[in-house]
């Protein structure tokens, strides 16, 4: 049997003590570094989440600024088919403009030519006109002298 006199109890609870002093400041000084770090890690999971927000942000940017360029890449290739449409469509309005001015020279050609045929041919008309008219005036003339001709060798 163990017999322990008092002094032996008093002087294992001072042990006791001590040791449970120093246990309660170790665990003090740890449960305070533990909050630190946890302040610590807060800040830098808060920073963690900032950063991966923005990089979130910065992809969700780069998808938008990749449709928008797929858009502007068709709207430039709508703009090049409209305005390749728009020459093709002008070069045919010129062509036809340049077609009809040559029918419509080839038109005043033909009706000059007309003019002048019919103006010749109208002169021609005229002066068989005049011709005959001077032939029917001689012949008038001539008819109205032959019988006073014819009288005076009566006369005579």
């Amino acid at each position: 049997m163990l017999i322990y006199t008092f002094s032996d109890i008093l002087e294992q609870i001072n042990i006791w003590k001590s040791k449970y002093e120093a246990l309660a400041k170790l665990y003090s000084h740890l449960r305070q570094e533990h909050l630190e770090l946890l302040t610590k890690f807060k800040a830098v999971q808060l920073k963690a989440n900032s950063a991966q927000e923005a990089v979130d942000k910065m992809e969700k940017l780069q998808k938008e600024i990749k449709d928008k360029n797929l858009q502007m890449a068709d709207m430039v290739r709508e703009r090049d088919r409209a305005k390749n449409e728009l020459l093709r469509w002008q070069n045919t309005q010129n062509d036809e403009i340049a077609r009809l001015k040559r029918d419509l020279e080839r038109a005043n050609g033909r009706v000059e030519d007309l003019g002048r045929s019919q103006s010749s041919e109208l002169g021609a008309m005229v002066a068989k006109f005049n011709r005959e008219k001077q032939d029917l005036e001689d012949l008038a003339n001539v008819s109205l002298v032959l019988p006073f001709y014819g009288q005076r060798g009566s006369m005579a």
